[in-house]
């Protein structure tokens, strides 16, 4: 069997993310779910004989009960940061993002309801939300930052605010 040619195999088009909400809304979330990360630790930490879950095994555990984990990269050029959030399994209306200049946080949660007249055979028991905190090495402008979404990772290029007096605009060809 040949392999298919390069003009053969095509790549989906990236797709604008457009589910950006305010700082506090998703600081609510998070703070919500390290809530019940700790109330989970406590209980695994008792059932070892610890009077508190702050052991990193006991958090770590009761973390990867709540949360999928988000592998996340980093560039850093200079005048972008290029990031790249792995978010398989979630479709970009199960995202929410928040920008603020020194941090990201992606949040989502799964859903998983089978559309109307199918019925559910398979259902990934593993943790269905995420949520995650970035802090970039670098403040940002969130307000001209773009996030485009394909194939389960989000992709973030921020311009970088050190340097660049606040008129700065960046036009964008196609």
């Amino acid at each position: 069997m040949t392999p298919p040619s390069a003009s053969a195999v095509q790549r989906a088009p990236s797709v604008e993310f457009h589910r950006i909400v305010g700082a506090d809304q998703l600081l609510q979330r998070v703070q919500a779910i390290h809530e019940n990360i700790a109330n989970r630790a406590n209980e695994i930490a008792r059932t070892h004989g610890h009077k508190r879950g702050y052991e990193p095994e006991e958090w770590l555990q009761a973390q990867s009960e709540f949360l999928r984990p988000v592998p996340v990269e980093i560039e850093e050029l200079a005048e972008i940061l290029k990031l790249r959030a792995t978010v398989l399994g979630f479709e970009q209306n199960e995202l929410e993002v928040s920008i603020e200049p020194a941090r990201i946080v992606i949040a989502g949660k799964k859903e998983r309801q089978p559309e109307e007249g199918n019925k559910l055979f398979y259902v990934d028991w593993g943790p269905d939300e995420i949520c995650e905190v970035v802090h970039l090495p670098s403040e940002i402008k969130p307000a001209l930052a773009e996030i485009k979404f394909h194939a389960g990772v989000l992709e973030f290029d921020l311009l970088k605010s050190e340097g660049f007096p606040e008129w700065t605009t960046r036009i964008m060809e196609d």
